[in-house]
């Protein structure tokens, strides 16, 4: 349920000539198969609406601080994800015996950058450019061990072979544990994760810090931020020609930290391979899939997006619409 509560709401004052018309701000980044969608009101357009109150939605205090810097991470992190990983590339868990464990979480990174520059070597075997997004963490009950994002090319047996042999495991010391990344090409669930579990043991570091990339990453791509002299979005998002709208992804509402009114969603890119069946059972392909996914896609956000009208009353856009006849 998407919903814009009454004091969300912004006003423009009409008639007033000392007030300039507000513009709000789009931003559009793009990241692999994904481009994110930014829509808020800068502080220079702000003159002329009415933010809601500071007390309802508590700007700076620690615990909206956390939350909004959970966010964030979630989305650089995706947005790192998305750009550089494809679907099938692995997700890896490296774990240690109780005998092989480091002493301390220091020493256990330090083994795992080395064990990154004789993965390089291994993968330039196969020809293959290794790059890579690693985290160290500690398991519930204090366990030491390793996420690694790195692409596909090379078979798993000589990474679990190379593993083994860099920290001096036994025969029966459990394998790295591999799970390919999702098919669809948009990682955000997998950011959460990671994101998710720095935030339970490491809440005294900076969440930009608490994975380490590759220096061959490639870095998403934003556009110049575009300028739209309205008072207030009013329309559910619409998706771009080839994509769908990630529904989970849509966050309307206002900021904690700033107090203004936002829009944020991310948009998936379709495969023209993909295929599906409509509400008749009848199998789609290609190009025919594409646009009834996207259909689908489009009915869902309409009928779940909701507006709070002039009577504080709850309702659909189309019921709007509507009123509107």
């Amino acid at each position: 349920m998407l919903v814009f509560p009454r004091q969300y709401q912004w006003s423009y004052k009409e008639g007033d000539l000392k007030v300039k018309k507000p513009m709000y701000r789009r931003r559009v980044i793009r990241a692999g198969n994904t481009v994110e969608i930014i829509e808020t009101y800068p502080t220079q357009f702000g003159d002329g609406l009415t933010r809601a109150k500071r007390d309802m939605v508590g700007p700076g205090t620690p615990e909206a601080m956390k939350r909004y810097n959970e966010e964030l991470a979630v989305r650089r992190l995706t947005r790192l994800i998305n750009e550089n990983f494809v679907p099938d590339d692995l997700w890896v868990t490296l774990t240690y015996e109780k005998e092989t464990r480091p002493p301390n979480k220091q020493g256990a990174k330090t083994q795992l950058s080395a064990f990154c520059v004789k993965l390089r070597k291994l993968y330039a075997e196969y020809g293959v450019e290794l790059k890579y997004l690693k985290r160290t963490a500690l398991g519930e009950r204090g366990a030491l061990h390793h996420h690694l994002i790195i692409p596909q090319g090379v078979p798993t047996r000589r990474i679990t072979q190379l593993w083994k042999e860099h920290i001096g495991a036994s025969a029966r010391a459990h394998p790295p544990f591999y799970v390919p990344l999702y098919p669809d090409g948009e990682f955000s669930t997998l950011a959460a994760y990671i994101v998710g579990q720095m935030a339970e043991d490491m809440e005294e570091e900076k969440f930009e810090r608490k994975w380490v990339g590759s220096r061959n990453l490639k870095k998403p791509q934003e556009d110049p931020p575009e300028d739209i002299e309205e008072i207030k979005w009013q329309e559910p998002p619409v998706a771009w020609e080839g994509y769908t709208i990630d529904t989970d992804s849509i966050r309307a509402g206002t900021n904690e930290i700033t107090g203004r009114p936002y829009l944020f969603y991310r948009m998936v890119k379709v495969e023209d391979g993909y295929t599906c069946r409509d509400d008749n059972g009848k199998l789609l392909r290609g190009s025919a899939a594409v646009e009834y996914i996207r259909r689908k896609n489009a009915e869902y956000i309409k009928d779940h997006w909701y507006l709070i009208n002039s009577e504080g009353e709850v309702v659909f856009l189309e019921e709007l619409c509507r009123q509107d006849e």
